[in-house]
C-alpha cells in the first residue's frame, strides 16, 4: 500500500472526490509541479488521522458488506465486522477491525454525519488548547470520548444517486423490475498542480478535481509529506467533503475509535431492561456531575457571560407582544445567543411555519386526508397514523385516543408558544450554574443511549458541534432519553423498535404489559437523576426544576416531529419502490406524545400550569 501525507491547503481539496485508475504521482518535487493521483477502480480511499496529528491517504481494496446494510462499502481487510443496534437516527452503524487504524465504529452517513466526525478533530484541537486552564479536567474528557480515525470514500459512493433514483422511480412507474436499472459509474481524476486554482469539474461520466499544490516534498519512499498541521487539514476536509457530499447525495463510510470498557454497557439498554437503579443509576448520576465539573473547569471567564443580554431580549420581545404583536410571529424574531442560550430549543420547535411543532399540526391534516388526496399508507401504518391524525389536530382530546390518558390536554397543546416562558425561567436561575454558559465538548446529544456505563465510568458518543450552553440546557438530552428510548427500544435480530401500546376492543390505545411494568421504575430513576443533580448542581432551585421539567416535555415533542420527518424521508405517505417497513417511526412519535404527556400529569404541581 502508498501512502500519501498532504498539506491542509491540498487534502482539504483532494478528499471532495477520488477514484478509479491506479495510484501514482509524477514530477519533480518543486511546488508547480504536475502529479495524478488514482485510484483502482476496485479499491477505495482511506483519508485517516496519524498518531502525530498529520492526515494520511492511501488506497485498499474495496468490498461491499451488503449483510450489514446493502449500500455498505469499507476495506476488504476489515475484520470483526457487526452490526451496532441502539440508535434513533436510522443511520447504520457498524463495528470492525483495521489491521492499521485499529478498532473502529463506523457508520454509513451523508453530508451532516460527515461533519459530525470531523467535528471530533476540533474538539481534540479545543481540549488540547483548553489543557493549560484545567489539564485533569482535559485528560479526562479526552478519555471519555471518542476521536477521528477514517473517512472511506469507496467508487460505489461516487454513483450518480439522483439519476439512479430517478431509474428506480420510472421503472416503478412502467413496471419494470428494480433490478433492470443501470448502476452508475463515474470516472474520478484528481490532478494536483502548482500552477491551478481549486476546480471541480463533473459530468455523468466522470468527475477532475484539480487541486492547487501546497509545499510538498517527497520522502525517500516516495510518500508526500508536509509539517503543518492536521487539524488545518481537518479544516479543509469539512468545506470540501460536506458541500461535494450535499450537492450529489453521497454516502460515505465514516470512522471513529471504539470507546468503552470490556465490562461496559449502553446506558439505553441497562434502562429499558429495567437495570439502570440502585449501583448503575448512582454511578452514571456521579460520573455525569464529574463531566459537568469538567466542562465548568475547560469555560473561559470570559466564555460565561451571556444571560444579561438574552434577559434584555426577552424584556424587549415581551413589551412588543404586550403591545399588540402575535407571540408566535416574534419568534422569527428571536437571536441566535437567545436561541443557544436555551439549547436551541426555541425556533427549531416554535417557528410559526418550519418549526417542529408547525409540522406535527401539518402531519395532523395529512394523516386525515382521505380519498384521491389521502396517504399512502402500509398495513403497519395505517393503526398509527389514525391515532396520530387525532391526537396531534389542535384542541385535541387525548382520552378519545388513550384508554388512560395522563392528561386531558394534548402536550402539543399544553406546550404550545410556550416559548417566552421557558426563555424567562432558562435567565431567572439562583445562582450562577444555571446561568453561565459552559463549553459542552461537542455532547450536544447528551442522553443515555449515546452512553457506555461500567461499573465506574462513562463514556461518550455521537458527538455534534461544540457549542456553549448553560448545564440545564445541555442536560435536556440525558433527562428526556429516560422516558424516550422506551420508544426506539430494538427488537432483537427485526430492525423495529418495541411498540408501547396495544389497540383495546373500545379502539383506543392502552400501555403493554411490559410498559406499564417499567414505566414506574422510569419515573423513579428519573426522579432520583433530577433529585441528585438539582442538590448537586443547582443548589435545589426550583426554577431550574421547572425549567429541566419544560425542556424534557419540548424535546419529547421535537423528537416525535423528527420521527414524522425521517419517516415521510424515507418514503413514508407515498408509493415507494422498495419494501421496508416504516411504522416504527409512527409508532415511535406516538410514545413521545403519551410520555411528554406523563411528564406533565406527573410534575404538574413543578410546572406551575393551570
Amino acid at each position: 500500500m502508498e501512502n500519501v501525507r498532504v498539506c491542509a491547503s491540498t487534502l482539504g481539496r483532494v478528499a471532495s472526490r477520488l477514484c478509479s485508475g491506479d495510484l501514482s504521482a509524477t514530477g519533480s518535487d518543486c511546488v508547480r509541479c504536475r502529479s495524478v493521483i488514482r485510484v483502482p477502480i476496485d479499491h477505495g480511499v482511506l483519508v485517516y488521522a496519524q498518531s502525530d496529528n498529520t492526515i494520511a491517504i492511501r488506497h485498499e481494496p474495496d468490498c461491499n458488506y451488503e449483510d450489514i446494510h446493502p449500500n455498505i462499502y469499507a476495506p476488504a481487510s476489515l475484520t470483526d465486522l457487526r452490526h451496532l443496534h441502539g440508535g434513533g437516527s436510522g443511520v447504520t452503524v457498524f463495528h470492525g477491525y483495521h489491521p492499521l487504524l485499529g478498532s473502529l465504529v463506523m457508520k454509513h452517513g451523508g453530508h451532516k454525519d460527515t461533519l459530525e466526525v470531523l467535528e471530533l478533530a476540533n474538539i481534540a484541537r479545543q481540549l488540547h488548547e483548553r489543557r493549560q486552564r484545567a489539564p485533569e479536567a482535559a485528560a479526562d474528557m479526552r478519555s471519555r470520548i471518542p476521536e477521528f480515525k477514517v473517512i472511506y470514500i469507496s467508487p460505489q459512493h461516487l454513483r450518480d444517486r439522483s439519476g439512479e433514483l430517478w431509474a428506480k422511480l420510472r421503472g416503478v412507474v412502467k413496471g419494470a423490475s428494480p433490478s433492470s436499472r443501470s448502476v452508475s459509474q463515474r470516472t474520478i481524476l484528481l490532478t494536483l498542480d502548482g500552477t491551478k486554482e481549486t476546480e471541480v469539474q463533473a459530468d455523468k461520466t466522470s468527475v477532475e478535481i484539480m487541486l492547487k499544490r501546497g509545499h510538498l516534498t517527497k520522502d525517500g519512499d516516495g510518500i508526500l509529506i508536509d509539517q503543518e498541521d492536521g487539524y488545518d487539514t481537518i479544516d479543509l476536509l469539512r468545506k470540501c467533503i460536506c458541500r461535494e457530499q450535499k450537492n450529489h447525495y453521497w454516502k460515505f463510510t465514516l470512522g471513529q475509535k471504539t470507546i468503552g470498557g470490556a465490562d461496559s454497557e449502553n446506558g439505553a439498554d441497562l434502562h429499558t431492561s429495567g437495570r439502570l437503579v440502585g449501583n448503575q443509576l448512582d454511578t452514571i448520576i456521579e460520573q455525569l456531575l464529574r463531566v459537568i465539573q469538567n466542562l465548568q473547569a475547560l469555560t473561559a471567564q470570559s466564555e460565561r457571560a451571556g444571560c444579561a443580554q438574552v434577559k434584555d431580549e426577552l424584556t424587549q420581545l415581551e413589551a412588543r407582544r404586550d403591545a399588540g404583536e402575535q407571540c408566535n410571529r416574534l419568534i422569527t424574531e428571536v437571536s441566535s445567543d437567545m436561541d443557544s442560550f436555551c439549547g436551541m430549543a426555541v425556533r427549531k420547535n416554535f417557528e410559526p411555519d418550519t418549526g417542529r411543532f408547525a409540522v406535527l399540526r401539518k402531519f395532523a391534516k395529512d394523516f386525515a386526508r382521505d380519498g384521491e388526496s389521502a396517504m399512502v399508507l402500509s398495513a403497519d401504518e395505517r393503526q398509527p397514523a389514525k391515532f396520530l391524525a387525532a391526537l396531534l389536530q389542535e384542541g385535541s382530546d387525548p382520552s378519545h385516543i388513550f384508554a388512560i390518558s395522563p392528561t386531558t390536554r394534548s402536550a402539543l397543546d399544553i406546550m404550545d408558544n410556550s416559548w417566552m416562558d421557558l426563555v424567562r425561567d432558562a435567565t431567572a436561575g439562583n445562582n450562577c450554574a444555571s446561568t453561565d454558559r459552559m463549553w459542552c465538548c461537542g455532547l450536544t446529544d447528551a442522553g443515555i443511549h449515546n452512553m457506555f456505563l461500567s461499573s465506574d465510568f462513562l463514556w461518550l458518543f455521537d458527538l455534534g458541534k461544540s457549542t456553549l450552553m448553560p448545564a440545564p440546557a445541555f442536560l435536556t438530552k440525558f433527562f428526556m432519553s429516560l422516558f424516550h428510548t422506551l420508544g426506539m427500544q430494538e427488537v432483537q435480530g427485526v430492525g423495529e423498535w418495541v411498540v408501547r401500546f396495544n389497540a383495546s376492543d373500545l379502539g383506543q390505545l392502552v400501555l403493554t404489559e411490559a410498559t406499564a411494568n417499567i414505566l414506574p421504575t422510569v419515573h423513579a430513576s428519573f426522579n432520583e437523576a433530577l433529585e441528585r443533580i438539582l442538590k448537586d448542581v443547582f443548589q435545589k432551585d426550583a426554577v431550574v426544576r421547572r425549567l429541566l421539567l419544560r425542556y424534557v416535555i419540548l424535546q419529547l415533542l421535537s423528537d416525535a416531529s423528527f420521527c414524522l420527518q425521517r419517516w415521510r424521508e424515507k418514503g413514508g405517505g407515498a408509493k415507494r419502490f422498495r419494501e421496508g417497513r416504516l411504522g416504527k417511526w409512527l409508532w415511535r412519535c406516538l410514545w413521545d406524545n403519551y410520555v411528554a404527556a406523563d411528564v406533565i400529569a406527573t410534575y404538574h404541581d413543578d410546572l406551575g400550569l393551570g
